[in-house]
């Protein structure tokens, strides 16, 4: 095992991992030092993905990490600053699709530009069907507890790559496993006779048509960032960016 800036050659027992990181070109220092000292398996290799739409980003990453033979899909946002044993937490659970903890930094009920501090109490980033074509955000939890939940962010999201191979063949996916819908249109041909939603919000509406569970372990607790405050489960921190 290696800090994420000091990889060595694989050895047969260990995952092979892909980390994907979409990003706009431009990242905080906080971010590269957490990065830094990331600990992932050896052998672990990186997907750097600049300024293409979400969807497209997300889609290519994944193929890409089925092609080179990965076991596991990471993403790793460029606004997400997980613990330094955040990935070997989620890859000892040996679960298809599990998370870290992070906070929106935008809420529903009001809209207001990014770098404008946000209101709080925070809302954690994953959320429960409510059955009524709606999810409901999970904000009662143990801390350090598995938590199951219906959608979340993909902002630190380690997906065993057999979930692609699922996605393509049970429900012809081909490939595209993330679309953006929110707002694009009202037709129900392209957003699949879903309401407009994120791309990973998509992506969890995929996974819960097969019955694949989504976990988050809430002892990977990360930051949020925007380029003015972090987002956590203490709400705005503007002391340490």
């Amino acid at each position: 095992m290696s800090g994420a800036w000091e990889l060595k050659t694989q050895s047969k027992n260990e995952p092979k991992i892909t980390i994907g990181i979409p990003h706009k070109g431009i990242t905080n220092m906080r971010w590269a030092m957490s990065l830094r000292s990331l600990s992932v398996p050896n052998g672990t290799s990186f997907n750097l993905s600049k300024s293409h739409p979400w969807d497209i980003t997300r889609n290519s990453i994944a193929k890409d990490s089925v092609n080179n033979g990965s076991t596991h899909l990471l993403f790793y946002d460029s606004d997400v600053c997980p613990p330094a044993d955040g990935l070997m937490k989620l890859l000892n659970h040996n679960m298809p699709v599990v998370g870290g903890l992070y906070h929106c930094r935008h809420r529903a009920d009001i809209v207001i530009p990014e770098s404008i501090p946000i209101p709080m109490p925070p809302t954690p980033a994953m959320w429960l069907n409510n059955g009524q074509g709606a999810y409901n955000p999970i904000v009662n939890w143990t801390p350090g507890s598995m938590v199951q939940c219906s959608v979340t962010g993909c902002g630190f999201l380690l997906i065993h790559t057999s979930v692609f191979n699922r996605l393509d063949r049970d429900l012809n996916r081909n490939g595209s496993y993330f679309k953006w819908t929110a707002g694009i249109n009202n037709d129900t041909v392209y957003t699949e006779n879903l309401p407009g939603v994120s791309e990973d919000f998509f992506f969890c509406r995929m996974l819960e048509k097969l019955g694949i569970p989504i976990y988050i372990d809430t002892s990977v607790v990360c930051d949020h960032m925007s380029m003015d405050a972090i987002i956590n489960d203490r709400g705005i921190d503007l002391s340490n960016i």
